[in-house]
Protein backbone atom coordinates (compact mmCIF):
# COMPACT_ATOMS: atom_id res chain seq x y z
CA UNK A 1 0.00 0.00 0.00
CA UNK A 2 1.05 3.40 -1.09
CA UNK A 3 0.88 6.59 1.24
CA UNK A 4 1.56 9.63 0.38
CA UNK A 5 4.20 12.23 2.22
CA UNK A 6 3.72 16.20 1.65
CA UNK A 7 7.18 18.46 2.89
CA UNK A 8 6.69 21.85 4.29
CA UNK A 9 9.18 24.83 3.62
CA UNK A 10 9.72 24.19 0.64
CA UNK A 11 6.59 21.69 -0.51
CA UNK A 12 7.88 18.63 -2.31
CA UNK A 13 5.77 15.15 -2.33
CA UNK A 14 6.68 11.70 -2.99
CA UNK A 15 4.88 8.35 -2.19
CA UNK A 16 6.01 6.09 -0.04
CA UNK A 17 5.62 2.35 0.07
CA UNK A 18 4.74 0.25 3.06
CA UNK A 19 8.20 -1.67 3.50
CA UNK A 20 10.65 1.30 3.20
CA UNK A 21 11.38 4.45 5.42
CA UNK A 22 10.81 8.12 4.60
CA UNK A 23 14.36 8.78 3.57
CA UNK A 24 14.70 5.80 1.39
CA UNK A 25 11.22 7.13 -0.30
CA UNK A 26 12.46 10.69 -0.41
CA UNK A 27 15.81 9.25 -2.07
CA UNK A 28 14.14 7.34 -4.64
CA UNK A 29 11.87 10.04 -5.70
CA UNK A 30 14.74 12.22 -5.96
CA UNK A 31 13.85 14.53 -2.97
CA UNK A 32 17.24 15.33 -1.30
CA UNK A 33 16.40 15.07 2.24
CA UNK A 34 19.09 15.73 5.24
CA UNK A 35 20.24 12.94 6.21
CA UNK A 36 24.32 11.73 8.03
CA UNK A 37 24.62 7.73 8.70
CA UNK A 38 21.29 6.75 6.86
CA UNK A 39 21.36 3.89 9.26
CA UNK A 40 19.73 5.33 13.12
CA UNK A 41 22.98 6.89 14.76
CA UNK A 42 23.58 10.19 14.04
CA UNK A 43 20.26 12.02 14.16
CA UNK A 44 20.86 14.23 10.67
CA UNK A 45 17.76 12.87 9.42
CA UNK A 46 15.42 14.09 12.58
CA UNK A 47 12.35 15.52 11.13
CA UNK A 48 8.53 16.85 12.70
CA UNK A 49 5.37 15.18 12.40
CA UNK A 50 2.56 17.75 11.41
CA UNK A 51 0.03 15.02 10.15
CA UNK A 52 -0.57 11.31 10.41
CA UNK A 53 1.19 7.91 11.97
CA UNK A 54 4.58 6.41 11.27
CA UNK A 55 6.26 3.45 12.50
CA UNK A 56 9.43 2.21 13.56
CA UNK A 57 10.92 -0.29 10.76
CA UNK A 58 14.42 -0.41 11.47
CA UNK A 59 16.38 -0.05 14.87
CA UNK A 60 18.26 2.89 16.19
CA UNK A 61 20.69 4.00 18.44
CA UNK A 62 20.11 7.28 18.45
CA UNK A 63 17.99 8.63 21.02
CA UNK A 64 15.33 11.79 20.34
CA UNK A 65 15.39 13.92 23.52
CA UNK A 66 11.71 13.70 25.73
CA UNK A 67 11.13 17.46 24.65
CA UNK A 68 11.41 16.35 20.92
CA UNK A 69 9.43 13.08 20.78
CA UNK A 70 6.38 15.26 22.66
CA UNK A 71 6.87 17.66 19.26
CA UNK A 72 6.50 14.50 17.10
CA UNK A 73 9.95 14.66 15.59
CA UNK A 74 10.96 11.28 14.41
CA UNK A 75 14.21 9.88 12.03
CA UNK A 76 13.54 9.25 8.79
CA UNK A 77 15.56 6.90 8.24
CA UNK A 78 14.18 4.35 10.61
CA UNK A 79 10.60 5.64 9.95
CA UNK A 80 7.63 4.55 7.52
CA UNK A 81 4.30 5.96 7.13
CA UNK A 82 1.09 4.20 8.42
CA UNK A 83 -1.11 6.87 6.36
CA UNK A 84 -0.27 10.04 4.35
CA UNK A 85 1.84 12.72 6.07
CA UNK A 86 2.93 15.88 6.08
CA UNK A 87 6.53 16.93 7.60
CA UNK A 88 9.27 19.49 7.97
CA UNK A 89 12.64 18.27 7.21
CA UNK A 90 15.45 19.92 6.24
CA UNK A 91 15.95 19.78 2.17
CA UNK A 92 19.21 20.34 0.20
CA UNK A 93 18.36 22.39 -2.31
CA UNK A 94 21.48 24.03 -2.96
CA UNK A 95 25.49 22.70 -3.64
CA UNK A 96 26.15 24.80 -0.36
CA UNK A 97 23.66 22.80 1.74
CA UNK A 98 25.65 19.67 1.40
CA UNK A 99 28.87 19.09 2.98
CA UNK A 100 32.13 17.73 1.48
CA UNK A 101 32.64 13.88 2.27
CA UNK A 102 35.30 11.78 2.09
CA UNK A 103 34.23 7.73 1.55
CA UNK A 104 35.83 4.65 -0.11
CA UNK A 105 34.32 2.91 -2.21
CA UNK A 106 34.29 -0.49 -4.13
CA UNK A 107 34.38 -1.24 -7.74
CA UNK A 108 31.60 -2.77 -9.15
CA UNK A 109 31.95 -2.93 -12.73
CA UNK A 110 34.14 -1.29 -15.36
CA UNK A 111 32.35 -1.41 -18.91
CA UNK A 112 33.73 0.16 -22.09
CA UNK A 113 31.09 1.80 -24.12
CA UNK A 114 33.10 2.92 -27.11
CA UNK A 115 37.08 2.83 -28.27
CA UNK A 116 37.81 5.27 -25.62
CA UNK A 117 35.37 6.05 -22.99
CA UNK A 118 34.64 3.12 -20.21
CA UNK A 119 31.88 3.56 -17.45
CA UNK A 120 32.86 2.90 -13.62
CA UNK A 121 30.40 1.66 -11.39
CA UNK A 122 31.09 1.75 -7.51
CA UNK A 123 29.46 1.06 -4.25
CA UNK A 124 29.29 2.92 -1.17
CA UNK A 125 29.10 1.33 2.11
CA UNK A 126 25.89 0.61 3.51
CA UNK A 127 26.46 3.05 6.75
CA UNK A 128 27.97 6.08 5.05
CA UNK A 129 26.08 6.49 1.66
CA UNK A 130 27.41 9.73 -0.89
CA UNK A 131 25.10 12.91 -0.91
CA UNK A 132 25.18 15.06 -3.78
CA UNK A 133 23.00 17.02 -6.31
CA UNK A 134 22.11 16.03 -9.64
CA UNK A 135 25.06 18.06 -11.81
CA UNK A 136 27.55 18.01 -9.60
CA UNK A 137 31.25 16.40 -9.38
CA UNK A 138 34.25 14.21 -6.97
CA UNK A 139 37.57 13.53 -7.18
CA UNK A 140 38.63 10.42 -7.29
CA UNK A 141 41.49 8.84 -5.98
CA UNK A 142 43.48 5.86 -6.88
CA UNK A 143 46.19 4.92 -4.03
CA UNK A 144 49.48 5.09 -5.73
CA UNK A 145 47.75 6.30 -9.23
CA UNK A 146 46.90 9.67 -8.90
CA UNK A 147 43.14 11.89 -8.47
CA UNK A 148 41.18 13.32 -11.09
CA UNK A 149 38.18 15.57 -10.96
CA UNK A 150 34.97 13.19 -12.81
CA UNK A 151 31.11 14.21 -13.10
CA UNK A 152 28.34 11.90 -11.39
CA UNK A 153 26.55 10.12 -14.19
CA UNK A 154 23.78 8.57 -12.10
CA UNK A 155 20.85 10.09 -10.39
CA UNK A 156 21.18 10.80 -6.52
CA UNK A 157 18.49 8.12 -6.23
CA UNK A 158 20.92 5.96 -6.24
CA UNK A 159 22.97 7.25 -4.00
CA UNK A 160 24.91 3.88 -2.90
CA UNK A 161 25.77 3.14 -6.62
CA UNK A 162 27.61 6.06 -8.02
CA UNK A 163 28.59 5.76 -11.80
CA UNK A 164 31.51 8.18 -13.84
CA UNK A 165 32.21 8.26 -17.38
CA UNK A 166 35.95 8.52 -18.19
CA UNK A 167 37.35 8.87 -21.50
CA UNK A 168 41.25 7.41 -21.88
CA UNK A 169 43.67 9.92 -21.91
CA UNK A 170 48.05 8.85 -21.78
CA UNK A 171 47.71 12.31 -19.82
CA UNK A 172 44.75 10.94 -16.86
CA UNK A 173 46.55 8.53 -14.94
CA UNK A 174 43.24 7.42 -13.34
CA UNK A 175 41.69 6.89 -16.65
CA UNK A 176 44.24 4.41 -17.50
CA UNK A 177 43.91 2.75 -14.70
CA UNK A 178 40.23 2.41 -14.88
CA UNK A 179 40.65 1.05 -18.59
CA UNK A 180 43.51 -1.39 -18.21
CA UNK A 181 44.30 -2.68 -14.32
CA UNK A 182 40.79 -1.99 -12.24
CA UNK A 183 39.20 -5.05 -11.24
CA UNK A 184 35.84 -5.77 -9.23
CA UNK A 185 36.56 -5.34 -5.46
CA UNK A 186 39.28 -2.85 -5.60
CA UNK A 187 39.12 -0.01 -3.25
CA UNK A 188 39.03 4.08 -4.43
CA UNK A 189 38.32 7.24 -2.28
CA UNK A 190 36.01 9.87 -3.46
CA UNK A 191 36.07 13.01 -2.06
CA UNK A 192 32.70 15.76 -2.98
CA UNK A 193 30.49 16.65 -4.04
CA UNK A 194 31.44 20.14 -5.85
CA UNK A 195 30.13 21.94 -7.98
CA UNK A 196 27.25 24.17 -8.77
CA UNK A 197 26.11 23.00 -11.87
CA UNK A 198 22.65 22.15 -10.26
CA UNK A 199 18.79 21.76 -11.14
CA UNK A 200 16.44 24.63 -10.04
CA UNK A 201 14.27 22.45 -7.97
CA UNK A 202 11.78 25.78 -8.06
CA UNK A 203 12.23 26.00 -11.93
CA UNK A 204 9.00 25.80 -13.74
CA UNK A 205 10.01 26.31 -17.73
CA UNK A 206 11.17 24.52 -20.71
CA UNK A 207 14.56 23.01 -19.93
CA UNK A 208 17.67 23.02 -22.82
CA UNK A 209 20.20 21.07 -22.06
CA UNK A 210 24.21 20.85 -23.99
CA UNK A 211 26.51 18.26 -23.56
CA UNK A 212 29.81 17.61 -25.29
CA UNK A 213 32.03 14.60 -25.43
CA UNK A 214 31.93 12.79 -21.67
CA UNK A 215 30.02 15.74 -20.25
CA UNK A 216 26.94 14.11 -20.96
CA UNK A 217 27.62 12.69 -17.46
CA UNK A 218 26.65 15.59 -15.66
CA UNK A 219 23.65 15.91 -17.66
CA UNK A 220 22.43 12.44 -17.44
CA UNK A 221 22.46 13.11 -13.96
CA UNK A 222 20.60 16.31 -14.17
CA UNK A 223 18.02 14.14 -16.63
CA UNK A 224 17.48 11.55 -14.22
CA UNK A 225 16.92 13.57 -11.52
CA UNK A 226 14.46 15.57 -13.35
CA UNK A 227 12.59 12.41 -14.85
CA UNK A 228 12.18 11.18 -11.57
CA UNK A 229 10.16 14.32 -10.18
CA UNK A 230 6.24 14.67 -10.23
CA UNK A 231 6.21 17.65 -12.43
CA UNK A 232 6.67 16.94 -16.08
CA UNK A 233 8.92 19.79 -17.67
CA UNK A 234 9.38 19.84 -21.88
CA UNK A 235 12.98 18.97 -21.82
CA UNK A 236 15.70 18.92 -24.98
CA UNK A 237 19.06 17.60 -25.40
CA UNK A 238 21.68 18.84 -27.31
CA UNK A 239 24.80 16.55 -27.15
CA UNK A 240 27.78 17.21 -29.50
CA UNK A 241 30.80 14.80 -30.18
CA UNK A 242 33.61 15.09 -32.45
CA UNK A 243 32.81 11.84 -33.54
CA UNK A 244 29.86 8.53 -33.79
CA UNK A 245 31.84 7.39 -31.04
CA UNK A 246 31.70 10.17 -28.49
CA UNK A 247 27.57 9.46 -28.05
CA UNK A 248 28.28 6.29 -26.75
CA UNK A 249 24.69 6.31 -24.61
CA UNK A 250 22.84 7.40 -28.12
CA UNK A 251 20.30 4.54 -27.97
CA UNK A 252 19.79 5.33 -24.46
CA UNK A 253 18.85 9.41 -25.39
CA UNK A 254 16.51 7.75 -27.88
CA UNK A 255 14.46 5.43 -25.44
CA UNK A 256 14.24 8.77 -23.36
CA UNK A 257 12.24 10.17 -26.31
CA UNK A 258 10.42 7.19 -26.74
CA UNK A 259 9.49 6.66 -22.76
CA UNK A 260 8.71 10.68 -21.95
CA UNK A 261 6.42 12.87 -23.78
CA UNK A 262 8.01 15.46 -23.33
CA UNK A 263 11.91 14.89 -24.25
CA UNK A 264 13.13 15.32 -27.50
CA UNK A 265 17.26 14.49 -28.32
CA UNK A 266 19.48 15.95 -30.91
CA UNK A 267 22.94 13.91 -31.23
CA UNK A 268 25.19 15.95 -33.00
CA UNK A 269 28.49 14.38 -34.92
CA UNK A 270 30.97 17.63 -35.54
Amino acid sequence: MQHKVLLLNPQHSFMIQDNETILEAAIRAGVSLNYGCSSGNCGLCKAQVFEGEVEEIKPHEYVIPEAEKLQNYILTCVCSAKQNLVIDAPVANAAGDIPVQNISVKVRKVEQMSSQVFKLLVQTPRTKRLRFLAGQHVEVNIPQIGTSKISIASCPCEDRLIEFHLRVSDEDPVSMQVANKMHHGDSIGLQGPFGDFVFDENANRPIVLFAFDTGFGAIKSLLEHITAQEQELPIHLVWMSCGKDGLYMHNLCRSWEDAFDAFTYDGVML
